[in-house]
């Protein structure tokens, strides 16, 4: 399973053990687990019975006996080994297409790569040759610009209103004078935005 995770290029190894018991201390913030049914001392099946965390899973296993409870299990995927590349691009596209159906936009931070769900972004802040996303109850910092987060963010939901600022519409509680009130913070909003910005407030019908 590494060698096929380390073949796609939006699939990082985050964690990986031999035991059952230490997955739920290795999932951490993690997208997505691979799961190989026939485990020491405990099956993966009890496993995914048991994990908290809503977390899309893929069984892995050399016994097709298991697929149907697998599937009763609702997850992902079922791979019968030994798994081939053209098989297991299959369920990573799979998994790739359900993260981004989920409107989430990952970043890489101090603590590794976080998933951010769209709905939380409240306004994106430019720092530097880093950029703050400030959500609804905490701050992440990540290293970037402001012009790829533009890039990254869809453009019906999401304005850049200033060199240094991009906003959620749906965040704004008033234009007031040359800047937009987001909860307890003012946006400023450059000249030639302006006219935009009011546009697409008008439009959005978010006021």
């Amino acid at each position: 399973m590494r060698q096929l995770i380390g073949q796609v290029p939006f699939l990082t190894l985050t964690a990986s053990t031999g035991d059952a018991l230490k997955v739920p201390d290795l999932i951490g913030d993690a997208d997505l687990l691979f799961l190989d049914i026939e485990m020491p001392g405990f099956s993966g099946i009890a496993l995914a019975q048991r994990l908290n965390k809503d977390i899309p899973i893929v069984f892995t296993t050399a016994f097709p006996e298991y697929a149907i409870k697998g599937y009763e299990l609702n997850v992902l995927d079922y791979l019968l080994k030994p798994v081939t590349l053209q098989r297991f691009l299959m369920t990573a596209n799979k998994a790739k297409a359900l993260y981004e159906k989920q409107e989430c936009l990952a970043v890489r931070t101090d603590k590794g790569l976080e998933r951010i769900h769209l709905k939380d972004i409240r306004y994106i802040e430019a720092r530097l040759n880093y950029v703050l996303i400030h959500l609804e109850r905490r701050k992440i910092i990540t290293y970037g610009s402001i012009k790829s987060m533009v890039e990254r963010l869809p453009g019906p939901d999401f304005v850049k209103v200033h060199k240094s600022y991009i906003v959620a519409l749906n965040k704004i509680e008033k234009l007031e004078g040359a800047g937009l009130v987001v909860g307890d913070a003012r946006i400023p909003v450059s000249r030639e935005n302006r006219a935009r910005v009011q546009e697409w407030i008008a439009s959005s019908g978010s006021l």
